[in-house]
């Protein structure tokens, strides 16, 4: 599983670079051949080029691996939101949840987000990004961020290692400015034997 989330982060080095963020990351847009070894990012439809005075939609992704940013109605968001994306991702493979965030509505879904972040980090950003939807609602108050090591347990620890953890911990962050880039995701300890890793993807 490393080696492969290692692949998505070059597939997204790679994008980003080239100024494309994907916007639906999630396991059924990754197709891995096990007999190469190889992972491949599809289904580039949603896909758009990054302009930073560019309002976006945010009406389009899948909501569960969406970002608080998009959820709450920010409009020029940016790479970021692909990172979370990839939060989501490993998250749900290491603890070995079908999906780590699983609301059925945006409104569920943040409250789920809060409960991981905390509500001074999520407050933070409804105000920020002015959503008057969220702003008078008192359940996303006094929650305090649960330790992402809570969620290992006998069925997972074997892929759930610390370094696993931490680095889902650097990219769910409800600060899209503070969340990890991809070049930081892979300089992370989670792959310390990078060298064995390619260092190309086909995207």
């Amino acid at each position: 599983m490393r080696y492969y989330i290692y692949q998505l982060l070059l597939a997204l080095q790679a994008c980003h670079g080239l100024g494309i963020m994907h916007r639906d990351i999630k396991p059924s847009n990754l197709v891995i051949n096990p007999d190469r070894r190889q992972l491949r990012l599809i289904d580039w439809g949603q896909a758009t080029y990054y302009h930073p005075d560019q309002e976006f939609s945010v009406f389009v992704g899948t909501d569960i691996y969406k970002s608080p940013e998009m959820h709450l109605g920010l409009r020029r968001y940016n790479f970021a939101v692909d990172m979370w994306s990839v939060g989501c991702v490993l998250a749900s493979a290491i603890f070995r949840q079908r999906h780590f965030f699983n609301g059925g509505n945006k409104r569920e879904i943040l409250l789920q987000i809060t409960q991981i972040v905390g509500s001074g980090p999520m407050l933070k950003a409804i105000r920020k990004y002015e959503n008057p939807e969220f702003n008078e609602d008192r359940a996303f108050m006094n929650i305090k961020a649960k330790n992402l090591f809570d969620y290992i347990n006998k069925s997972n620890q074997g892929v759930a290692i610390r370094s696993a953890v931490d680095l889902v911990s650097k990219l769910l962050v409800c600060d899209p400015d503070k969340r990890y880039t991809a070049e930081q995701a892979l300089q992370h300890g989670y792959f310390k034997r990078a060298h064995r890793f390619p260092t190309e993807v086909k995207i």
